[in-house]
């Protein structure tokens, strides 16, 4: 199971391991980008990128009945560790701060 904040749950479904802003950020993007495979309106979709947090897409995709995006996202995100071996695993884990 894996539980954690939005942004860092969007960051593990686009297949970001350093979750950790100066990094790599991937938010807007992948939210946007999950947001149009649901067929999110163009008012929508510009909504989402202009952003400025992760949290600021629930109010958004609510707004919209958008809000199989985070069902998606976490399909994702819970399937993208299992390519990684149990040792690259372990290390990804303990490095999230």
């Amino acid at each position: 199971m894996l539980l954690g904040h939005l942004g860092k749950m969007v960051k593990v479904a686009a297949g970001v391991f350093h979750t950790l802003g100066k990094l790599a950020d991937a938010r807007r993007e992948t939210i946007t980008a999950y947001a149009a495979l649901e067929g999110a309106p163009q008012e929508a979709i510009f909504s989402l990128m202009n952003m400025n947090t992760a949290e600021e897409s629930v109010e958004i995709l609510e707004r919209y009945q958008l809000t199989r995006v985070f069902d998606r996202l976490a399909a994702a995100a819970s399937i993208r560790p299992i390519g990684m071996s149990m040792k690259s695993l372990r290390l990804a884990l303990l490095c999230i701060p």
